[in-house]
């Protein structure tokens, strides 16, 4: 996730408790008049399908589509076998 307010990527970031926040920057492809964004990522399946699952129920249905495909992802790579 990438976006100019870092306030609420920071507060996303406390929410999951999980992941890396990486601080405002400003990359050289930008263009002069773009501000600064931030980063937020996670990078361990496991990770991943516990946020998924944490959001899951406040979704609606074209969202929990994406998420369905995701998971059927998740389960044929067998992730949810081994505990990250």
């Amino acid at each position: 996730m990438k976006m100019t307010d870092y306030d609420v990527i920071y507060s996303f970031y406390q929410t999951v408790n999980c992941g890396t926040l990486y601080p405002l920057k400003k990359y050289p492809s930008q263009k002069e008049h773009h501000k600064p964004t931030a980063q937020f990522g996670i990078d361990r399946p496991q990770l991943i399908f516990n946020v998924v699952m944490m959001f899951y129920p406040y979704l609606g249905n074209r969202r929990k589509q994406a998420v369905n495909d995701f998971l059927a992802w998740y389960y044929k790579k067998g992730y949810n076998e081994t505990s990250s």
